[in-house]
């Protein structure tokens, strides 16, 4: 309920909700291209290529989740 101390009405919450989605897709866009970048190097860091992945793998599971709630009426 909106009006409750520390709570956003609805619209503020789906435009921060919103906002933290396409900050999400951003940065999942970015491990993508360091990924890239790094695999490219004519001696790739296969760690930090690991880690990047995770990272991306771990973003993008917690970007379907927050999208998922985000479009549940």
């Amino acid at each position: 309920m909106a009006g409750h101390i520390g709570e956003l009405p609805s619209e503020e919450t789906d435009v921060t909700t919103e906002f933290q989605i396409y900050r999400m897709r951003r940065q999942h866009r970015r491990l993508a291209e360091m990924i890239d970048y790094e695999s490219g190097m004519p001696a790739p860091d296969d760690a930090r290529i690991r880690e990047l992945k995770r990272r991306k793998l771990r973003l993008r599971d917690q970007l379907t989740v927050l999208e998922t709630q985000f479009a549940a009426p």
